[in-house]
């Protein structure tokens, strides 16, 4: 057992027991006790106290009981302060785990498709088909997708639930005499370049 934990022990629990002991002691013995004054002077600290014994015993008890209150609120205070402090490093962890949680935010991306310049496109007649290879599963899987034709014959294409990691490849078809398809890309990132391979 440690010094600590003897210290803790006599403050906390010898010392109250000792001033409620002294308390119940002099009220028993009231009669007897209540018939003996005492005097304590200390000139030096201009006090001079006159008392009878059943009061100073009393009173002693009081202060050796109300020791043990004072060690246990300080003791108390540095376990609010100990708590404090964990509880701001807890903070800190959660904070932490916010960060790598927002790591595996899903997305919903557009793409751009840009296509070889040599090659004439029907915006209209064009279909896309995404796969994609998520972080620890079997190989790509085919994806919804969701195709917008813009301005120019431009395409875009919507993927959702998209998470950083995830490698996406897109294949476009027009009709069955021309198809293209990506590189494989890293999510996220947006323009894609095409190559005919049909």
């Amino acid at each position: 057992m440690e010094i600590k934990t003897y210290q803790m022990i006599f403050f906390y629990i010898v010392l109250p027991l000792l001033g409620i002991g002294l308390i119940i002691f002099a009220l028993f013995r009231g009669r007897s006790l209540g018939q003996r004054p005492v005097e304590i002077a200390l000139t030096k600290l201009g006090l001079n106290l006159k008392s009878d014994t059943l009061t100073l015993l009393i009173i002693l008890g009081c202060v050796l009981a109300c020791i043990g209150v004072i060690f246990w609120y300080r003791g108390y205070e540095t376990q609010v302060a100990d708590l404090k402090i964990e509880l701001e490093q807890a903070e800190t962890r959660i904070n932490t785990i916010d960060d790598v949680l927002k790591s595996f935010k899903v997305y919903a991306m557009r793409f751009h498709l840009i296509f070889p310049e040599i090659d004439t496109i029907d915006a209209r007649e064009i279909k896309v088909q995404a796969y994609i290879s998520k972080q620890g599963e079997p190989p790509p899987q085919l994806y919804d997708t969701e195709t917008l034709v813009g301005f120019s014959n431009d395409i875009w294409v919507k993927i959702d639930n998209l998470n950083p990691g995830d490698k996406l490849c897109i294949v476009a078809y027009e009709g069955e005499d021309k198809s293209w398809q990506s590189a494989e890309i890293e999510i996220p990132k947006a323009h894609i370049q095409m190559r005919r391979v049909k």
